[in-house]
């Protein structure tokens, strides 16, 4: 069922804009792999208390604070060794350097748990020295392993995560993970109108690509910089596309995929709204803008 529904994405979105078929079709195989790859692992993880981080996360401190990336390196391995065959089918550009990595982990020169550590902290120094071990290629270093980290923090989400209460989160970065946000939406209106909820509007949510958390935060708000000027706060959209938009801040220069629920029909998932949503991702980068976050999909230029 899920496979028919990344299937009629990708169809509808490759309709729309046939051009960009080499760039879209690619992800679908792989994040309907990953699927399968966090069903398997989340049996095998401790869940995750959210209760210690309570008073922390007031605080504004992400809840995989708490967890000990050595704990999670069986799960992080398998996640590598479970991706790896589909990402090499879907990225025949990139095969020899994702056997370069393997044979380097299969040496025992890369720590995945480490590598993961350093990706997640945005620790480029610490990143590139453990690449440099085995002579890796930086870019295809992070693209392996943000696959891998994506995996287990999307299985450490929903093993014990899920449960958390985020109603005080009000932050633009993942409770969970500390990850700047992917995508967000707009979902369908419910309820008063809050500081969340104006002009009619929906609620906007902000998703993380990493681990998948969502979270409800203000819709005339920017999460990088958490200016809400309007004169800084911009909103691109084509020309008979109502449900999908790019929502773009003049101050700190970045932007962020936006998908109106209102107008459009959920998507199979947030992330591949996001790959059939490249065309903007490439349209924001010649004006400018910079993603809040890089993902394997929106580096295109």
């Amino acid at each position: 069922m899920i496979e028919q529904q990344y299937d009629q994405a990708i169809a509808l979105s490759l309709q729309k804009r046939p051009a960009l078929e080499t760039v879209i079709k690619p992800f679908a195989p792989v994040l309907l792999k990953r699927e399968t790859a966090i069903d398997e692992i989340k049996v095998c993880l401790p869940p995750l208390d959210p209760e210690p981080a309570g008073s922390r996360r007031r605080s504004g401190v992400p809840m995989v604070a708490d967890l000990s990336f050595s704990d999670l390196k069986p799960s992080l391995e398998k996640a590598y060794a479970d991706l790896m065959p589909t990402l090499k089918l879907a990225f025949p550009n990139l095969e020899t350097d994702l056997c370069a990595i393997e044979a380097v982990i299969e040496r025992g020169d890369l720590d995945l748990a480490v590598i993961a550590k350093a990706y997640l902290e945005d620790n480029a120094e610490a990143f590139r020295a453990a690449g440099k071990v085995g002579g890796l290629k930086e870019d295809s270093l992070g693209f392996a392993v943000n696959w891998a980290l994506s995996t287990v923090l999307n299985a450490v989400r929903m093993k014990g995560a899920a449960s958390a209460d985020l109603s005080s989160w009000s932050l633009g970065y993942c409770p969970l993970c500390g990850a700047m946000p992917a995508i967000s939406y707009l979902a369908k209106p419910q309820g008063p109108t809050t500081e969340f909820l104006q002009g009619g509007g929906g609620q906007k949510y902000l998703h993380c690509a990493l681990c998948g958390c969502q979270w409800r935060f203000k819709r005339n708000r920017c999460p990088a910089c958490d200016t809400e000027e309007k004169d800084n706060l911009r909103y691109y959209q084509e020309s008979g596309e109502t449900g999908e938009r790019i929502d773009a801040c003049k101050k700190c220069r970045h932007y962020l995929l936006c998908v109106d629920l209102r107008e459009i029909a959920a998507p199979p998932s947030l992330d591949m709204a996001a790959v059939a949503m490249v065309h903007l991702d490439i349209f924001a980068r010649k004006k400018g803008f910079y993603p809040m976050t890089w993902t394997p999909w929106n580096r295109i230029d």
